[in-house]
C-alpha cells in the first residue's frame, strides 16, 4: 500500500512540475474577438487575446498568427505574434532567430511585446528562447471561408535590461489554441 501511494505522489509532483510556473504576469482583456482568439497557460494563469491571421505579401503561402489584449479603457497591452507558418495542416517547430521575423528564413519565429500609456509605448520585448517544445500545429484550415485553427507551445525570454518590473523574465505559452480568421 505504501509503494501506491508513493507511486500516487510521485506521479502528483511530476503532474506540478510540467505545468506552466506560476508568475505574476499582469492579465489584461482580449478585446473584441471579431476576427478571433487566442487562449493559452502563460506562466500558470489563463490568458486569452483577441487574434487574427494574415497572408504575407511575400509569400501567400505563409501567414501569421497574431493575439493581443488591452486595458479596459481600450489602451493596447500585449501584441504576441508567431510568423512564418506554412499555410498546409501540420506541425511545425518553431526555431528560428529573430531575424525570422522581417524576413522568411525558413524558420518560424515568435515574438512578443508589452507596452504602456495610451499603448503607443514600447515596454518589454521578449524573443523566442531555443527549446525543443516551441511548435505550433495547424488542425484545421479552410481557404474557402478564410479559417485558420491549431496549437501551440512558445518559450520566449525578455531583452535584458527589463522595462517593465511587474513582467516576468521568461514566458512560457503553454497548452496554447486559436481559431482566427485569414486576412
Amino acid at each position: 500500500m505504501k509503494k501506491v501511494l508513493y507511486l500516487y505522489l510521485m506521479l502528483g509532483i511530476m503532474v506540478v512540475n510540467n505545468s506552466c510556473q506560476k508568475n505574476d504576469m499582469p492579465l489584461y482583456l482580449p478585446g473584441d474577438m471579431i476576427h478571433g482568439s487566442l487562449h493559452a497557460c502563460r506562466n500558470g494563469d489563463d490568458w486569452v487575446a483577441s487574434g487574427w491571421a494574415k497572408r504575407y505579401q511575400t509569400d501567400r503561402n505563409f501567414f501569421h498568427v497574431r493575439g493581443n489584449t488591452f486595458t479596459d479603457y481600450g489602451a493596447l497591452r500585449e501584441d504576441f505574434i508567431i510568423s512564418y507558418i506554412p499555410l498546409k495542416k501540420g506541425k511545425y517547430a518553431i526555431d528560428g532567430d529573430e531575424n525570422s521575423i522581417y524576413a522568411n528564413t525558413g524558420h518560424l519565429y515568435s515574438y512578443y511585446g508589452t507596452f504602456a500609456d495610451d499603448g503607443d509605448v514600447a515596454g518589454d520585448i521578449y524573443y523566442l528562447r531555443k527549446h525543443p517544445k516551441s511548435c505550433i500545429e495547424i488542425t484545421h484550415l479552410d481557404t474557402l471561408t478564410n479559417k485558420v485553427e491549431g496549437e501551440f507551445e512558445v518559450y520566449l525570454e525578455v531583452e535584458a535590461p527589463k522595462r517593465g518590473e511587474q513582467n516576468a523574465d521568461k514566458l512560457c505559452f503553454k497548452r496554447g489554441r486559436f481559431s482566427v480568421d485569414i486576412d
